[in-house]
C-alpha cells in the first residue's frame, strides 16, 4: 500500500478560520495514495538519502498534533516547524515546504500554482510522470497538474536507481538524450585493448552528469592473464573515476571449464590489483554462473554481484514484483537485454540498483577476501630504471598503503614516483632512506 501525508482540511471542513493546532487528529495527517482528479506530476529526490529524509518529515509531521490546518496562518508551519511544541498552522504547500526546510533544503515561498518552478529550481530533483501508485516513490513530491494540492510520499515504492549498460554494440549514443541514473560501460576488448566505443562513452556521460561505472569481460585463466587484464583497464582509465565501480564481467564459455577455485583467484586477482588503484569491484554474471559456476558464497563476502536474468517474454519493461529478480542476494539486476532508451538506437540493457551506490561496495569491506600480490617478489634489490613485474610487486605493495605513486600507477617502471614512494615508506619504517628496495626494505612490505 502507498501511503501520503499532507495538509487537508480544518476541523469544520474549512480551508481557513480554524483553531490552531490538528483538532481532528486528519487536518495534517496520512492516507491511502489516490490519483487526483488533476492529475499528479511527482518530483524525486536525485539523492535517496534526501527522498528518505523527506518521507520521515513528512511522517513526524503527521504524527505532531500542534499542526493544525489554516490558510490564513499557513506559514506558522515555516517558522515553528514540523516538530513545533506550539500549537501552529499550515496548509499544504506551506508544509512541503517545512518538510523540505527539515531536509536541509531552503526554499522561497510557494503555492501549489507555483511549486514545480520552485522545486526544480533547487536542482536536485527529476520531474516524473505519473499515471498510478506503481509510479511513486519513498520521498516523492507529489503536486496537481494544475493549482491544487501537493503531498510527500511517505511509503511507496523502493527508491529503485535504474541504468543501462553499453558497448560498441550500441553505437553512436547521443547521450544528452539518456535519461538514466547511472552507466556502465566496457573498457577494453579481447586482447587487453580499449573498447571502440570507451572514449566516446566515458565523455558523454561525463559532459551529461550521468554517475558512471566501468566493466571487462573477462577471457582469463590464469592469474598472469588475470593481472594483463586489469593492467590494461588501468592503462585506458588512466586515474578517471568511476563513482559506480568496474565490474568483472563472468560469463564467456572458454573460461567455464577452469573450475571455481580457478576462476575465483582471476576474480581476486583483477580486483585487487583495481582496488589498489583505487576502484572499487564487484561481479557480474548470470544466474547459472552464480549458481554453478563460480564460488559465490565466498566471492560474496567480499564482492557486490550484479545478475543477469530476463523473462521469456523479455519486452524491456521493468517487474518489480517478478519472481526472477535476484534482490535477496545481488545488490542489482540485468532484467532485459531488449531495452529501448532515447538516444540509443536498437535493444539495450536494462538494470536496476537495489540499493544506494554508497552501500554497493562499502558494506563489502568489513570481510575482505585477499590473494596475495599477485606478483613475484623481487629476488634482488631494485632500484630507479629497474622494470618489469618484480617492480610491479613493490608498487603494489605500496599502493595498497596509500602511498601515492603518481598517474602511472602499478607499471612496473621504477621511476620518479615509485622512489619518492619507497622514501617515505622507508621514513616511516625507520629504515635508511635512499629510495632503493633492497631486502630490509622488502622484509618490510611483506610485514606491513
Amino acid at each position: 500500500m502507498v501511503i501520503i501525508g499532507s495538509a487537508r482540511i480544518d476541523e469544520n471542513g474549512n480551508i481557513k478560520g480554524g483553531k490552531a493546532g490538528d483538532q481532528t487528529g486528519k487536518e495534517v495527517s496520512t492516507q491511502e495514495f489516490y490519483m487526483h482528479s488533476k492529475g499528479w506530476v511527482g518530483f524525486k529526490a536525485k539523492d535517496s538519502a534526501l527522498a528518505e529524509k523527506l518521507a520521515r518529515g513528512m511522517q513526524i509531521a503527521c504524527d505532531n498534533p500542534n499542526l493544525g490546518y489554516d490558510q490564513n496562518e499557513r506559514l506558522g508551519v515555516v517558522r515553528n516547524g514540523i516538530e513545533s511544541k506550539v500549537k501552529t498552522e499550515c496548509d499544504c504547500s506551506s508544509l512541503v515546504r517545512a518538510v523540505l526546510k527539515y531536509a536541509g533544503v531552503e526554499v522561497c515561498n510557494f503555492t501549489t500554482a507555483t511549486a514545480k518552478a520552485v522545486i526544480m529550481a533547487t536542482g536536485l530533483f527529476d520531474e516524473v510522470k505519473i499515471n498510478s501508485a506503481a509510479d511513486v516513490t519513498n520521498g516523492m513530491i507529489l503536486c496537481t497538474k494544475t493549482k491544487g494540492h501537493t503531498v510527500i510520499v511517505i511509503s511507496g515504492e523502493e527508491n529503485n536507481m535504474f541504468g543501462i549498460d553499453v558497448s560498441r554494440h550500441q553505437g553512436n549514443i547521443d547521450w544528452s538524450k539518456v535519461k538514466k541514473d547511472f552507466a556502465i560501460i566496457k573498457i577494453t576488448n579481447k586482447g587487453n585493448v580499449v573498447e571502440d566505443k570507451f572514449e566516446q562513452n566515458y565523455k558523454g556521460c561525463i559532459d551529461n552528469n550521468i554517475p558512471v561505472g566501468g566493466y571487462k569481460y573477462v577471457y582469463a585463466t590464469t592469474v598472469n592473464e588475470a593481472r594483463a587484464e586489469a593492467e590494461g583497464m588501468l592503462k585506458v582509465l588512466n586515474g578517471r573515476k568511476l563513482p559506480y565501480g568496474i565490474w568483472i564481467d563472468m560469463e564467456d564459455k572458454t573460461i567455464r571449464p577452469i573450475g571455481k577455485q580457478a576462476l575465483s583467484a582471476v576474480i581476486i586477482t583483477e580486483a585487487e590489483i583495481l582496488k589498489a588503484a583505487g576502484y572499487d569491484v564487484g561481479i557480474y554474471c548470470n544466474l547459472d554462473w552464480y549458481k554453478n559456476v563460480l564460488d559465490s558464497k565466498t566471492l560474496e563476502k567480499s564482492f557486490p554481484f550484479w545478475i543477469a536474468r530476463y523473462p521469456k517474454l523479455d519486452n524491456g519493461s521493468y517487474n518489480e514484483k517478478s519472481t526472477l529478480s535476484p534482490k535477496s542476494f545481488a545488490v542489482a539486476w540485468q532484467y532485459s537485454s531488449k531495452g529501448k532508451v532515447d538516444g540509443i538506437k536498437g535493444n539495450v540493457d536494462m538494470d536496476v540498483l537495489f540499493v544506494p551506490i554508497g552501500e554497493v561496495f562499502g558494506k563489502k569491506a568489513a570481510e575482505p577476501l585477499r590473494v596475495d600480490n599477485p606478483y613475484p617478489e623481487p629476488t634482488k634489490t631494485l632500484n630507479k630504471g629497474a622494470k618489469g613485474d618484480s617492480v610491479r610487486w613493490v608498487q603494489y605493495e605500496l599502493k595498497k598503503r596509500g602511498y601515492d605513486l603518481g598517474r602511472c600507477g602499478i607499471d612496473g617502471d621504477y621511476g620518479s614516483a615509485t622512489v619518492k614512494a619507497v622514501k617515505s615508506f622507508q621514513k616511516r619504517k625507520g629504515l635508511v632512506v635512499d629510495g632503493i628496495t633492497g631486502k630490509n626494505t622488502i622484509k618490510a612490505l611483506k610485514q606491513g
